[in-house]
């Protein structure tokens, strides 16, 4: 069941609603089967045209508040403010989180702090306000970055589907010329290098199996 709340279509919506996205409400709702959160929430945004307005309202007045808190933070140690500060440049220039591996010294050095951080939520010992600096840069947390992944499987899967329609051919990543091509490619070089390296789960792989016959050459 969802946490603090009772997990049921009609909480769904009114959470969605209130500025929770649907990655959120999977992980609140962890024992509810997530395509079955994502299909109530797609269809009642089909059948209520107005609610998806209504969630990005929430979510704009959340993101403000979140920024207006970090913005009045003064708590901060010097080489945690350092560290944050490296961390909204790296993020800037790259596009996305560093690794831990796999990188140059400085992209090692960032993954292992984001590390760290990562680790003192498990313990609690992340300030909630270290917490809302860290939200503001983007997706940081694996757990959260996973949920986020999840919600956006469906949507991903049938934009690939009319792509190998469209096109008779998978998408590549190096395509520079197409925004769309490029995403799609890389979402599916993504799943591909999971699956040769046994990380993808068994129900992804199955419902990619189901849709996209051919996807793993």
């Amino acid at each position: 069941m969802c946490v603090d709340v009772e997990s049921s279509p009609s909480n769904w919506i009114r959470l969605y609603q209130e500025g929770m996205t649907g990655a959120e409400i999977v992980q609140a709702c962890r024992d509810t089967d997530p395509l079955q959160i994502l299909g109530t929430l797609a269809r009642a945004k089909n059948s209520d045209p107005d609610l998806e307005s209504r969630h990005r309202y929430s979510l704009g007045r959340k993101a403000r508040e979140r920024r207006q808190q970090v913005a009045l933070d003064d708590s901060f140690s010097p080489p945690w403010r350092r560290r944050l500060n490296e961390l909204k440049e790296y993020v800037r220039n790259n596009g996305r989180m560093p690794r831990q591996v796999g990188g140059d010294a400085t992209e090692t050095s960032l993954g292992r702090w984001l590390h760290a951080q990562r680790a003192k939520v498990s313990k609690g010992s992340l300030t909630a306000r270290q917490r809302a600096a860290l939200d503001a840069v983007g997706v940081w947390d694996s757990d959260r970055r996973e949920n986020r992944e999840m919600a956006r499987f469906p949507e991903r899967l049938r934009a690939l589907a009319a792509f190998r329609a469209r096109h008779r051919r998978w998408p590549t990543y190096m395509n520079r010329t197409d925004p769309e091509e490029q995403s799609l490619g890389t979402w599916l070089y993504t799943l591909r290098q999971a699956a040769r390296e046994e990380r993808l789960p068994e129900r992804v792989r199955l419902v990619l199996d189901e849709h996209l016959p051919g996807w793993l050459p």
